[in-house]
C-alpha cells in the first residue's frame, strides 16, 4: 500500500488523537514563515475555511478571488486554494514582517502544521511530519492545544463529511 509507505518517509511513524501529546509546538514560529511559502498546491480551502476568511475580514469571496486566492481544477472539481506572490512565493495573507494577517482565522491546514491528517474509513488521524519545520527542538504539546479549534467535535464532523463529499464527487466525475 503505497500511502503508508508515503506516511512512513514523512512522518514520525506514529498516529495521534485530539488528546495525545505530540512533539509540534514551535515556541511561536517567531521570526519564521518558512511554512507559508511556496504551499500553494497544498493548500485547498474548504468551504468552512473561506467563510472564516471571508467574515473576519468583512469582504466577499469574489473581493478575495485573484489576489489572495485562486480557483484551481483538480479531479475536473475547480477549489479555492491559497495563492502565493511574487518570486518567493509567500502565502497572500502574509504582511511585510511575514506574519499570518488571518493567524485567528486561518485555515484548518495551516492550523495543523506541522502535523498533518489521513483519513481511515470514516474517521483521521493526525501524523507529525518531519523534515519540513526548520525549528529546532519542538515541544511537546496536546493535539487539542496545537489546533485551537473552537467546537472541535462539529469541525471534525464537517472535514469529515466535505472529506467524503469530494471524494464522492470525485469518483462520479470519473
Amino acid at each position: 500500500m503505497r500511502s503508508k509507505n508515503i506516511l512512513d518517509e514523512i512522518s514520525d511513524g506514529k498516529l495521534y488523537d485530539i488528546g495525545d501529546m505530540v512533539k509540534a509546538d514551535t515556541g511561536g514560529c517567531t521570526g519564521c514563515s518558512d511554512c507559508c511559502k511556496d504551499v500553494g498546491d497544498l493548500v485547498v480551502l474548504t468551504p468552512f475555511d473561506v467563510n472564516e476568511i471571508v467574515n473576519f475580514l468583512g469582504v466577499s469571496f469574489d473581493e478575495l478571488l485573484g489576489d489572495k486566492i485562486v480557483l484551481r481544477e483538480t479531479n475536473k472539481i475547480s477549489l479555492p486554494y491559497l495563492k502565493m506572490q511574487d518570486k518567493n512565493k509567500y502565502c497572500s495573507f502574509l504582511n511585510k514582517e511575514g506574519r499570518c494577517t488571518i493567524h485567528s482565522k486561518r485555515p484548518n491546514i495551516c492550523r495543523l502544521f506541522p502535523l498533518g491528517r489521513v483519513y481511515k474509513g470514516d474517521d483521521f488521524k493526525y501524523f507529525l511530519q518531519i523534515g519540513n519545520c526548520p525549528k529546532d527542538n519542538l515541544q511537546e504539546v496536546k493535539v487539542e492545544s496545537w489546533l485551537g479549534i473552537d467546537n472541535y467535535d462539529e469541525n471534525k464532523k464537517f472535514i469529515l463529511e466535505w472529506h467524503k463529499f469530494i471524494k464522492a464527487l470525485t469518483f462520479r466525475l470519473k
